[in-house]
């Protein structure tokens, strides 16, 4: 099972937080600002916006699992957010 950290700045253009594999992979994402609505939003592609994806607050935490050929997408309201990820892959 390989493992992957990474932190990532995301902005306003949708960008690929976790890219496709031929298993499934579990994402453990952290929205690593520390201030109020700096809020980072999720989603299943490109097209991911502030208003369709799942909203993942300051200093908070999510877990996704996702399935074989599936990619997570990462988007905010401003420049400059900070998305701890760590992905393990069921390889």
């Amino acid at each position: 099972m390989p493992i992957f950290s990474s932190q990532l700045s995301i902005g306003t253009v949708p960008s690929l937080v976790i890219s496709e594999d031929d298993m499934a992979q579990v994402a453990y994402l952290y929205n690593s600002q520390k201030t109020e609505n700096q809020n980072i939003f999720i989603g299943g592609s490109a097209s991911v916006t502030i208003t369709t994806g799942h909203h993942l607050a300051h200093s908070s935490d999510l877990t996704v699992t996702l399935g074989p050929q599936d990619q997570l997408w990462a988007v905010s309201d401003a420049n400059g957010r900070t998305l701890t990820v760590l992905n393990v892959r069921q390889d």
